[in-house]
């Protein structure tokens, strides 16, 4: 600019900052009415998802996403409507997309581990549902905690996942700042998992606690059986039947009253109890003996004297007990020694049960009183 007057320079220089002034504060404008249009659509969009209208949803998230593509809650509000419209391909796109931008985030996880679920993709689902819950979650951390982990512990148990189950029950107790509601509900679902011992723990106080709830004291009882403590399984049952008729708890009551009746070793578990005398003991093990080997014969020929053709011969082992069982039942008189005597008998039963995969390949009417004493013979 040759020959430019001081004073001309000025003008440029002048004007030049208010084009830059006018500029910016042109962009600034347009930048934050971007921003309220966008924020005015997330927030219809949020309104309309609230009351279900995820359609309508959908395009106000959409038309945010327009203004602002680079918002996180833009997307993640598009995407939970997609989820509850029932879009579920568009959302899991979606979703994976969130999840690359924020791994911990939990919300992301979980919905994708109930895709994952609804897939039949059960490994996957774990890995995302472990990663919400100890992910980040943005409102009430603790409650969406909680609900995760007991989403989660839904879905084990529909898989089946037993061992896992268990183990994320425990964690969850220990974890989880626990209420009697919570505790009851987790203790249940240890004895359905086939943990009676975790139940027992769970349960014990919460029944000493409330000891007119029916439920409770029915789940105890039902520990304690599948525990092989039938006397306290009989308490339990008894308590519960006079609170609430249930007949299931009927039945098992009558099945562990049974055994309790007929199980030579059995330990009284109230001072009400008499003690078995060491003739009952030996009555009961003759008792044992006489319904195995009428077990067995029952397995070996179900059809009795009705049966046409040979039978199958025995194996010698077989043969052997069944002849010791025989002759055992065979003797009338009063034993030397009831005690001797008792575990004889009891070791031939177990002797002759134990060839039981061999005999009985089709028999639909268990003795299951009898298994379990046995059971608690070979312990």
């Amino acid at each position: 600019m040759v020959g430019a007057t001081p004073q001309l320079l000025v003008i440029v220089f002048v004007a030049m900052f208010a084009l830059f002034v006018g500029t910016g504060y042109y962009n600034r404008a347009f930048n934050l009415e971007r921003e309220a249009r966008a924020e005015e659509h997330y927030r219809l969009g949020r309104t309309f998802a609230d009351y279900g209208y995820f359609d309508g949803a959908i395009e106000h998230f959409g038309d945010a996403l327009l203004y602002d593509r680079g918002k996180f809650d833009y997307r993640l509000g598009l995407t939970l409507a997609l989820y509850e419209s029932g879009r579920y391909q568009e959302a899991e796109l979606q979703l994976r997309q969130l999840r690359t931008v924020d791994p911990t985030r939990a919300v992301v996880n979980r919905l994708l581990a109930r895709l994952a679920s609804g897939n039949g993709r059960g490994e996957e689902a774990i890995q995302y549902y472990r990663t919400a819950i100890y992910g980040r979650w943005d409102q009430n951390p603790e409650q969406n905690r909680l609900d995760t982990r007991l989403e989660f512990v839904d879905f084990l148990e529909a898989q089946g996942e037993s061992l896992q189950l268990v183990g994320e029950l425990v964690s969850l107790l220990r974890d989880e700042p626990a209420d009697d509601v919570l505790a009851k509900r987790v203790g249940l679902m240890f004895l359905d998992a086939g943990s009676p011992a975790e139940a027992l723990r769970t349960l014990r106080p919460l029944a000493a606690a409330s000891p007119r709830d029916a439920s409770l004291r029915g789940a105890l009882g039902k520990a304690y059986f599948q525990t092989g403590e039938y006397g306290l399984a009989v308490l339990e049952l008894q308590a519960a039947i006079t609170l609430s008729s249930d007949v299931q708890v009927q039945e098992l009551l009558a099945e562990a009253n049974e055994i309790v009746s007929l199980d030579p070793n059995y330990l009284r578990v109230s001072r009400r109890e008499p003690l078995l005398s060491p003739r009952q003991r030996f009555t009961r093990s003759r008792e044992v003996l006489r319904r195995t080997t009428a077990y067995l014969d029952y397995c070996y020929n179900p059809l009795g004297d009705e049966r046409i053709g040979p039978l199958p011969p025995l194996s010698p082992e077989a043969t052997a007990v069944f002849g010791a069982a025989r002759a055992a039942l065979a003797e009338t008189g009063r034993p030397a020694d009831y005690g001797e005597a008792t575990e004889r008998n009891l070791s031939v039963a177990a002797d002759l049960w134990a060839t039981r995969s061999t005999i009985c390949t089709n028999v639909w009417n268990e003795d299951d009183a009898l298994g379990r004493v046995l059971q608690g013979v070979a312990r």
